[in-house]
């Protein structure tokens, strides 16, 4: 076998990319990933802010439909209250108001890279057994912050109802973020 029936006749029938081929796509990718990235990470910032919202608002329907099937006192308050006020981040408790001890009905697990807090100062939110929150808790606000400063607030209305009422990607005074 002679060494020119290895070689290819015509430089144009070799297979595989050439050095330039290469780099356009690699600019092209980067290109692709700087517009990408940004607009993921707004997409999962905005995925943790709608799980700290769902995490309070599953507690309340929890606790407004106990207390209606018991018609007696449910309430739902932060796993950690100290001197220096309530975490809503460390997870929430869904308890029953009775004689004994409260029993906790329901525990919902803290958030991940999201800061819940009641904005109006409240500890808790306390049902009737009509479904109605009790008059302190009514009108309550909270703010679901991100590290990056995005966040939204939200209003509980007595009814037990969530209205959404700002939503910022640069802190604000509504949200507290």
């Amino acid at each position: 076998m002679s060494l020119g029936a290895l070689m290819p006749e015509n430089r144009s029938q070799e297979n595989g990319f050439s050095l330039i081929e290469l780099m356009i796509t690699l600019a092209i990718a980067v290109i692709l990933l700087t517009v990408g990235v940004p607009s993921y990470s707004n997409f999962v910032q905005d995925a943790r802010l709608d799980a700290a919202q769902d995490s309070l608002l599953a507690a309340m329907q929890f606790a407004q439909s106990e207390a209606l099937k018991r018609n007696e006192q449910i309430k739902v308050q932060p796993k950690t209250c100290g001197a220096g006020g309530c975490d809503w981040s460390s997870g929430l408790n869904v308890l029953h108001l009775s004689p004994d001890p409260d029993v906790v009905l329901r525990e919902t697990e803290a958030l991940d890279n999201v800061t819940l807090a009641c904005t109006s100062g409240c500890d808790s939110l306390t049902f009737y057994g009509d479904g109605a929150l009790t008059a302190a808790a009514a009108g309550a606000q909270f703010s679901a912050c991100t590290p990056q400063g995005n966040g939204r607030g939200f209003q509980v209305y007595m009814t037990g109802k969530v209205k959404k009422v700002a939503d910022t990607d640069d802190g604000d005074a509504v949200t507290g973020c």
